[in-house]
């Protein structure tokens, strides 16, 4: 399967809720860095998945309203942590729902997969992963 992948980041600060988050209960901050990939079955008519600079805007676009916030007070993450699966799956729905949307420069049926890693440290990072058709 093909994919293109896009890089960006983010500055935030947040407090996770939960025993098992120790320390990471009080608010800190993390500069998170987002890959964002979109996977097709074939190439399109130029010979790409899609348009990397088009991925790229819509990336900014959802992340602009995220940084330099705390995540744990936003509607968002009201009913979820601001962990960075939780951070993860937001971003996951927004760029769907961009792509379905027409975002890109090609039809959505033609794509098939959506994946978000979102790294916390140089060591450690998590993700979503989901089919844009479901």
């Amino acid at each position: 399967m093909f994919h293109i992948e896009v890089r960006d980041h983010i500055m935030i600060a947040r407090k996770l809720h939960g025993d098992v988050f120790g320390p990471a209960n009080m608010i800190h901050g993390s500069t998170l860095i987002v890959d964002v990939a979109v996977f097709a079955k074939t190439l399109g008519p130029h010979g790409v998945v899609a348009d990397l600079g088009k991925l790229s805007e819509i990336v900014r676009q959802i992340l602009l309203p995220l940084n330099y916030q705390l995540l744990h007070e936003l509607p968002a993450f009201q009913q979820q942590n601001a962990s960075v699966e939780g951070i993860s799956l937001y971003l996951h729905d927004q760029i769907k729902s961009e792509i379905l949307g027409g975002g890109l420069d090609r039809l959505s049926t033609e794509l098939d997969r959506l994946r978000i890693l979102v790294e916390e440290t140089p060591t450690a990072r998590g993700g979503y992963e989901a089919a844009l058709h479901e």
